[in-house]
């Protein structure tokens, strides 16, 4: 059962204790079902469960704190992810990833929070939805020698 598809989440990082962490935390969740955050990707060959769990288990902790803070209904029990290996004959492949307690993420976001305001320097992390509207954007542009746009 397809609980959500795409889904757009945007949510302030507080603790346990409702402490805000002074960031908010945005993600495009690819698929909630089945009770589990799936995150979808392609590949051209399969990785066994250890790499698939140390490349995403952040990213998957993150789609459950943004699930519980926005959705509570559809909160996680457990997340996957599902990669369609493109070989001559393709598949898909679906490595059960494990969630740690949701306290973990949130002690991981606190530490690197703090380290960003203790050197006060940006800490670039690229991706698809990069633009000039970010307030990093010339300084990340240029730590990866290119010219800001």
């Amino acid at each position: 059962e397809v609980a959500g598809a795409e889904l757009h989440l945007s949510a302030p990082l507080t603790d346990a204790s409702g402490q805000d962490l002074g960031a908010d935390l945005v993600g495009i969740l690819d698929l909630v079902a089945g009770g589990r955050v799936i995150d979808l990707k392609t590949a051209a060959r399969a990785s066994d469960g250890f790499s698939v769990t140390l490349a995403h288990q952040v990213q998957l902790e993150a789609y459950r704190y943004l699930l519980a803070a926005c959705a509570p209904d559809l909160s996680p029990t457990g997340a996957a992810i599902r990669t369609l290996i493109r070989t001559r004959e393709p598949r898909i492949t679906e490595q059960p990833v494990p969630l740690r307690v949701p306290e973990a993420f949130l002690d991981l976001c606190w530490a690197y929070i703090d380290a960003v305001h203790r050197t006060a320097v940006p800490t670039p992390r690229p991706g698809l939805l990069c633009n000039a509207t970010c307030p990093a954007y010339a300084a990340c542009r240029a730590h990866h020698g290119l010219e800001a746009a």
